[in-house]
């Protein structure tokens, strides 16, 4: 593995530290071969682009981290008071999730497939152009995907947030190296897009974990607020 892959890896191990349940997984396998490659391009309908099969081939054919943090507070008197105890509980809790699961090479096909890349054909041009011409290689939970924008330069493209919803389609990084060196400082948060607009640079739009709080933000992996 790559110093970019175990370092994922060894991040997300370390969150056992908080409780059994708190990784939901944590690994990385080898990268693929350049006969692996070629097998994994025989099946796609689209090109693979080159920093993703730099990617593959260097640091690993499928990274999987995935946490999710839950921190129990001491509920309010207030919160009681209006609910019960349970429910009040419930609200006392903070979560923090996220993890570096992303260029799964068993799942590109399904994901850059027909089905799903057609899926704004009949309902909007430019949703559909977009997702036509950007080659997924992250699922999130949520149903939105990153993937890499290849209409204009197949070798190093931009990253782009794929909503689902057709609300929050953009460019987050100018490119693969930039998407993953900036989200690595931000412990891999999310990545839905309501967890890192608070480290999109105003000026470029891109992510920049110096754009945000990022004390904050490590505050919430302590289960504090801020």
């Amino acid at each position: 593995m790559s110093l970019w892959v175990e370092r994922a890896v060894s991040f997300t191990q370390s969150l056992r530290r908080l409780g059994a349940d708190s990784v939901r997984a944590a690994v990385a396998s080898p990268p693929l071969t350049a006969s692996e490659l070629d097998e994994l391009r025989s099946t796609l309908n689209s090109q693979i682009p080159g920093s993703l099969a730099h990617f593959l081939c260097t640091e690993s054919r499928s990274c999987n981290c995935e946490y999710y943090l839950t921190f129990q507070h001491e509920p309010k008197a207030s919160a009681i008071a209006m609910s019960d105890a349970e429910m009040a509980s419930m609200f006392a809790q903070t979560n923090v999730y996220g993890g570096a699961s992303l260029c799964q090479s068993e799942h590109l096909a399904d994901w850059n497939s027909e089905s799903v890349l057609s899926v704004f054909d009949d309902i909007d041009r430019d949703c559909a152009k977009l997702w036509r011409n950007t080659f997924l290689f992250k699922a999130i939970s949520n149903a939105d995907f990153l993937g890499l924008y290849i209409a204009d330069d197949l070798n190093d493209p931009p990253v782009v947030y794929m909503d689902h919803e057709a609300t929050i389609h953009r460019p987050i990084a100018p490119t693969l190296d930039h998407f993953l060196n900036e989200w690595e400082k931000l412990w891999y948060v999310g990545p839905e897009y309501w967890e890192l607009e608070n480290f999109i640079d105003p000026d470029t739009g891109y992510i920049n974990a110096d754009a945000g709080n990022l004390s904050t933000l490590h505050a919430r992996f302590r289960g504090n607020d801020g």
